[in-house]
């Protein structure tokens, strides 16, 4: 199984994960409606403090921040974070990524 991950659900950038070209990204918050957790180097396989976000209730949308973007944010106030096309890891930046080029 690769990598996979989401965009913040505030600034709709990547979460990457902590293999990647930018691990500073990788520090971020699940909002959940009855926890928050924070992930200071989310891994790249969807699993925070043991909850894997693939088998959670299908009632239950994934809202993934960036630690940088969190501002006591609650769960209802904000929208679902849209998955990442590049799985957290790849970049469309050749400055900061350059195998993304190849």
């Amino acid at each position: 199984m690769g990598f996979f991950s989401w965009k913040c659900a505030k600034c709709d950038e990547s979460v990457m994960n902590q293999h990647s070209c930018r691990p500073s990204d990788s520090d971020c918050i699940l909002i959940l409606p009855e926890k928050i957790i924070h992930e200071p180097a989310y891994d790249g396989y969807g699993v925070f403090d043991e909850i894997d976000v693939l088998q959670l209730p299908e009632d239950i949308q994934v809202k993934l921040l960036h630690t940088r973007c969190f501002e006591d944010d609650k769960y209802q106030s904000l929208p679902e974070s849209k998955t990442c096309d590049m799985q957290g890891y790849w970049c469309d930046n050749p400055k900061c990524c350059p195998e993304s080029e190849e």
